[in-house]
């Protein structure tokens, strides 16, 4: 029973995936829903029900729960017709498809614990690329390929399972030698896991156990379907697509329907919803509290950007404004909304993986203590730590299973702390703060950059658009069967996913696949409408190779001190500047060990200085980290290593290689003579740096697709960059 010297927490853990289906090949062509629904949905549930005092909210996607339940009801994946054929009836392409695809786990945390595994992925070699893996393929016997298929699958269901089901156990205890039966059997158990979700989250539900929330069906940003052109409100400079999007009934289906086919699966009600990426605005709340909504939430900067409406001094959130609920009226209408507290929320995603458990949870708890004794008052206060429940797992050893039990342990055994639902604090609770007037952004820096302003965003969403205003005019002419599957792609089509994956900031070896989704989802509304699609839904938004600009220009020669510190502001002054924290991962990370990329030259010799982050330094007392700098149209290579605070580079150029100056002891510094490296005025170089951990065995590459790119000025170009 919580009393008022109690800390109560929401913790919300939001289970989603793309739409993977493909309507034109009438097939999943990504396995990750059923790869997380064996590794990350049933056991997060199991780990929580039976701590009394841990009772979590568990935010389910309806486009999530839709494609487990197209799984069970026998819709095929490329991905299983992969792994069940026979190695001896493989074509040279699947061949090579296995081999990309089928290293697609954490290489640390799920590869290097089965001894076999481990050995598939050294004989493959860490590089991915079309070239390398045609070479690969020559030495994978079909033993190999049979060994390869299996325990890719076995790698990807949880721990709990694989210690606790016979068959799984001798699979683990085999090693290596699979059968084709062990893939047949072992497919069979990934749907047998699958088949458990719906009714065990049931059970939970009524146990009151936990909490179900959900999203927006396919998760689109909802402010920007209501309007599109809202996304200059948090970011003035964004450049908006030619054609607005304003369909405000789009959000409300997309509400309507999810609440709805939550009821149907799981027999109860959703009372609360976390908006897609926790964005909102005014009019998102509103329709959110027509449609009978009890809570929402979204990310401490939305709340910080809020409040700076009527104070505009203020930079900081206290505890107190952060740690309460507030409550939305409009039109008679109401909706409380809470506010995610970032740092803990992050420090789970993003952090913990590289700490021990003991010590991920004694800082957590630390953080909890430190909160506890800001508070003024507990009883009105929540903690709200919001995060992705799925992907972070695969960073922490054992999946994260050993930090979530003590962690449950020592909250559960703790009386200063409890974690409840919004509902049941909703119900104790009726302390609210009226917060009429929300600033529109998202959990990702209060904006929405990531899903609209870059060309390849701008894009898609014009392509929507225009599919979106044919529907429209076409509307009265189609009956009613083809409108509700027309408006089932066009929904699908607003989903946030897309955009994810356009522009910059995310990367993936999947970018080709989700873009193909997008347009294919949009080719089938022309179909239904017996209108010839238009011509550029044939060709991919996606650029192959993105060609990186630097954020600051050169303005000058340099002639830097090779030492690792910064001795002078102006050492570096007037050489390119990338910022390398804006290039894209897969997930949107806190960390990228390098934040900025200085490039400069003399009349001698080009310099390259590495400004690392936090995370860089503290890896580097334990481990160490190489840094390549590959310049693929030269055949160079810039290869080193960092380690007991010290920098070894070496440059490689065909056969031949070269010592080169380095340092390093805050910043990474690099002299290389031009005369070695062969470049020559006006030229445009182009080149990518890999950061490989070796603790952690993962290889970060900027930018994720393409080259960063900067042009060798003339020797005299000093002369006249300052006529002006």
């Amino acid at each position: 029973m919580t009393d008022n010297r109690t800390l109560k927490i929401a913790l919300l853990w939001h289970m989603h995936q793309p739409f993977y289906y493909d309507p034109l090949k009438g097939m999943f062509t990504m396995p990750w829903v059923r790869l997380h629904a064996t590794k990350d949905y049933l056991d997060m549930l199991i780990l929580c029900k039976d701590y009394e005092r841990i009772k979590p909210i568990f935010n389910l996607t309806p486009s999530l729960i839709l494609q487990i339940q197209m799984y069970l009801d026998g819709v095929p994946e490329f991905h299983i017709q992969l792994t069940l054929k026979d190695p001896k009836e493989l074509t040279q392409l699947e061949k090579i498809t296995i081999l990309k695809d089928f290293f697609m786990a954490n290489w640390n945390t799920m590869i290097r614990p089965f001894p076999r595994y481990y050995e598939l992925l050294s004989k493959r070699g860490k590089n991915a690329s079309e070239d390398a893996l045609k070479e690969a393929v020559r030495y994978f016997t079909n033993q190999d390929f049979m060994d390869l298929q299996v325990l890719f699958n076995l790698a990807w269901i949880d721990p709990i399972f694989r210690e606790n089901d016979d068959f799984l156990k001798e699979l683990v205890i085999k090693k290596s030698g699979y059968s084709n039966e062990d893939k047949t059997l072992i497919i069979k158990k990934h749907y047998e896991i699958m088949g458990k979700i719906f009714d065990e989250y049931s059970k939970a539900v009524k146990e009151k156990k936990i909490e179900i929330s959900t999203s927006p069906f396919y998760h689109p940003i909802l402010p920007l379907l209501i309007d599109n052109y809202i996304a200059q409100h948090p970011d003035p400079v964004s450049k908006l697509p030619p054609i607005r999007f304003q369909y405000p009934e789009d959000a409300d289906k997309q509400i309507k329907n999810a609440l709805d086919y939550i009821e149907k699966i799981f027999g109860v009600r959703p009372k609360g919803m976390w908006p897609s990426e926790g964005s909102i605005s005014n009019s998102t709340l509103e329709i959110m509290s027509k449609n009978d909504i009890a809570w929402t939430a979204s990310d401490e900067q939305v709340l910080l950007n809020s409040l700076k409406k009527h104070q505009r001094m203020l930079t900081q959130l206290s505890a107190d404004q952060l740690y309460k609920n507030y409550l939305f009226i409009q039109n008679d209408h109401q909706i409380n909304i809470f506010f995610r507290d970032r740092r803990l929320s992050d420090d789970i995603g993003f952090v913990y993986s590289r700490m021990s458990a003991h010590d991920a949870v004694n800082h957590f708890i630390k953080s909890l203590y430190n909160i506890k004794n800001n508070i003024s008052n507990l009883e009105e206060s929540i903690i709200s730590i919001i995060l992705d429940g799925e992907n972070a797992w695969e960073f922490y050893e054992n999946d994260g299973n050993t930090f979530l039990k003590l962690l449950y342990e020592t909250i559960d055994r703790s009386s200063d702390f409890e974690i409840i639902p919004y509902s049941e604090f909703l119900k104790n609770n009726d302390k609210k703060s009226l917060l009429n007037d929300i600033a529109p952004g998202s959990w990702i820096n209060g904006n929405f950059k990531i899903w609209i302003g870059h060309p390849e965003d701008n894009e898609a969403w014009t392509y929507l658009t225009k599919a979106r205003n044919e529907i429209e005019k076409n509307k009265d002419k189609i009956n009613e069967t083809d409108l509700n599957e027309i408006m089932e792609y066009i929904n699908i089509a607003e989903g946030s996913d897309w955009c994810w994956w356009y522009g910059d900031e995310h990367s993936t070896e999947f970018q080709l696949e989700f873009d193909e989704l997008f347009r294919n989802n949009l080719k089938m509304i022309y179909k239904i409408l017996k209108i010839p699609y238009p011509s550029y839904l044939d060709i991919p938004i996606v650029s192959k190779e993105k060609v990186i600009q630097p954020d600051k220009e050169i303005m000058n020669f340099i002639t830097p001190k090779i030492d690792g510190k910064i001795s002078s502001y102006f050492e570096w002054m007037g050489s390119y500047v990338f910022n390398l924290k804006k290039f894209g991962f897969a997930m949107h990370r806190t960390t990228t060990y390098l934040e900025t990329l200085y490039f400069g030259l003399d009349r001698e010799n080009i310099y390259f200085r590495f400004d690392p982050d936090y995370d860089f330094h503290k890896i580097i007392e334990q481990s160490k980290i190489k840094i390549e700098i590959i310049f693929p149209e030269k055949n160079v290579s810039i290869i080193g290593n960092i380690v007991n605070n010290k920098s070894i580079f070496r440059l490689y150029k065909e056969a031949d290689e070269y010592d080169i100056e380095s340092a390093f002891e805050k910043i990474i510094e690099i002299k290389v003579k031009k005369e070695i490296f062969s470049i020559i005025e006006g030229e445009k170089i182009n080149f990518y740096i890999n950061v490989q951990p070796e603790i952690f065995m993962e290889n970060l590459r900027f930018p994720g697709k393409g080259v960063i790119t900067a042009q060798i000025p003339p020797h005299n170009f000093e002369d006249y960059i300052w006529q002006a």
